[in-house]
């Protein structure tokens, strides 16, 4: 078997309380079966989540499954209210019986989804795939999750759909098999995120909105993350309630250098300590890890994990044995072939030559300071390794330079700046290096210039000993007629707090506008600006999450 990236790989499970009923699992915050006519659909988990159905038409029958709610695709939906327990956090697994009654009209079809739609959708989209649709606790975004099999995912025909939330990993199952295993980039699900109000069926929108044409006989809601045999025997009529199940993953980051191995341990009331993670060759040893379990459902519900981490390129075109065993002496296993996917690195139409209208990067030194030159913008830096001043469209942006302020054991600290050292330079980029000392701290500061003017930055901050960071901060200082426009991601104060849409700063900058983190922030002008960028906000820590990007008076971006 070839890995291919976060590949689930095994599975076992022993089956507990076979006579159980779907009512006894304590993990159930929502079940309707709709096997009743009305307007009203019971809430048999005992949440008491009941639902209203507006426009609905029940049928007796339909394609062999009693008890069927049609959703009519223009205007039906089932209003599942605002109940405590709807409030989803962690791991989360939606299950139904489905099939689509008709031709899609929007979109983004809703088969259940948060009002005002915030951060949770599970949609048809696009007339064919499933999508599962979140915002991270810390809103840093939305994170689609397709699966990519066209139509009979959801077609005309009865399917059992399971979808499966368990950080990292997001599942979708059909009739009892795993068809997609996707990867959550972010954290989900969190209550931070989402609208308290949820439904089935879609709602009222733009055009015609975003209903969507399903029968429905049954749908659940679990806060757990249901085991793949469990599944399995719902699909097939022969639930038993929560299963006892060890899942070994690989997941291979080429990237990264890394083979991932997780044994998690879903629904067992005793938890050890430690996993043992064992890689073999023809029989013998070639790796071991000791990894410990830790609580990953983020909402107590009984899912635990230990992990290891193995140098991945040297394990590259071998066949091995993945062995996780427990304290008790417990052990699950695979083999696997360590393949590289064709596509790694793949440099396929990419080409180092500069096209115009781009230039070649020009590099030009004249003691401390140091000059880059692109076409349309030039980058003066010195003595540290951050711009003295950028001139975009023959204008200069900043009134001083740009400053990186820090804080440690509550004194601020001025750097020391070794020297700016050109490590590459080629006609399409430019690589430089710096290492800037303060007190007990070096920062190792990376920049790479490209020729399309996209300045990519990697700072590595240590201590030497024991020391309290209390602050670090960018600080760019610019002309006032050069950043009269702003651009960025949920701005504040906001035009109203119940719209979500004027969080979203695009305009006239005329006050203090506080951000929480943003991956895109940009100042200017009608004619030039500057677009600061960041992959994450991993490791931050602000004392003010909303102040974690300050744009104030004067201009100042921080």
């Amino acid at each position: 078997m070839k890995l291919k990236p976060f590949l689930l790989a095994a599975s076992s499970g022993l089956a507990l309380l076979a006579n159980a009923t779907a009512q006894s699992d304590p993990s159930l915050v929502l079940h309707y079966r709709f096997d009743q006519p009305g307007d009203e659909v019971e809430d048999l988990s005992g949440h008491n989540n009941n639902g209203t159905i507006v426009d609905g038409e029940y049928l007796d029958e339909f394609q062999g499954r009693k008890g069927v709610l049609r959703l009519n695709g223009t205007s039906a939906y089932v209003n599942c209210g605002k109940g405590k327990s709807l409030q989803l956090n962690g791991d989360t697994t939606f299950e139904m019986w489905i099939r689509q009654n008709g031709e899609l009209l929007n979109k983004w079809s809703v088969i259940f989804g948060d009002d005002p739609s915030k951060g949770l959708n599970l949609s048809i989209a696009h007339h064919y795939s499933l999508d599962f649709m979140y915002r991270g606790p810390d809103f840093n975004g939305a994170e689609m999750m397709a699966n990519p099999v066209p139509r009979d995912i959801i077609s005309k025909e009865w399917s059992h759909i399971a979808i499966v939330v368990e950080y990292p990993r997001l599942r979708f199952y059909c009739n009892g098999k795993l068809v997609r295993d996707a990867f959550m980039p972010i954290r989900g699900l969190s209550t931070k995120a989402q609208g308290t109000l949820k439904r089935i069926g879609g709602k009222e929108g733009a055009g015609t909105g975003s209903f969507a044409p399903i029968d429905l006989t049954e749908f659940r809601i679990y806060s757990r993350a249901l085991a793949a045999d469990e599944i399995a025997r719902n699909a097939a009529g022969e639930g038993a309630g929560p299963i006892e199940a060890s899942e070994l993953a690989v997941e291979p980051n080429w990237y990264k250098d890394e083979l991932t191995v997780r044994l998690v341990r879903k629904n067992i009331p005793a938890m050890e300590k430690d996993a043992e993670f064992v890689l073999f060759e023809d029989g013998a040893e070639v790796g071991k890890i000791m990894g410990s379990f830790e609580k990953v459902s983020e909402n107590d519900s009984a899912r635990f994990a230990a992990t290891a981490v193995f140098p991945l390129r040297e394990l590259e075109g071998k066949t091995l044995k993945v062995m996780a065993r427990t304290e008790t002496g417990d052990s699950i296993s695979q083999e696997i072939v360590v393949n590289a996917p064709d596509w790694i690195r793949e440099q396929a139409g990419k080409t180092t030559e500069v096209l115009p209208p781009w230039t070649p990067v020009q590099v030009e030194r004249n003691g401390e300071k140091l000059s880059l030159k692109v076409w349309g913008r030039s980058y003066e830096f010195g003595p540290l390794l951050l711009p003295r001043q950028i001139e975009a469209a023959g204008k200069p942006l900043f009134t001083k330079p740009v400053t990186l302020e820090a804080r440690a054991n509550g004194k601020t600290l001025q750097w020391t700046a070794g020297p700016i050292v050109v490590k590459e330079q080629t006609d399409a980029s430019v690589r430089l290096e710096q290492t800037l000392t303060a007190g007990p701290l070096t920062l190792n500061v990376g920049a790479l210039l490209e020729f399309d003017g996209y300045l990519i930055y990697d700072l590595d901050l240590t201590a030497s000993v024991d020391t309290q960071l209390d602050e670090l901060g960018l600080v760019v200082s610019f002309i006032p007629d050069r950043a009269r426009l702003g651009y960025a991601e949920r701005a504040l104060p906001r035009e109203s707090p119940k719209n979500i849409i004027s969080e979203w700063f695009s305009g006239e900058v005329t006050q203090q506008l506080n951000f929480r983190f943003s991956p895109n922030v940009w100042l200017g002008d009608a004619e030039r600006g500057l677009d600061w960028q960041a992959e994450s906000n991993e490791f931050w820590s602000n004392a003010d999450s909303q102040k974690a990007i300050v744009i104030r008076k004067g201009f100042f971006f921080r």
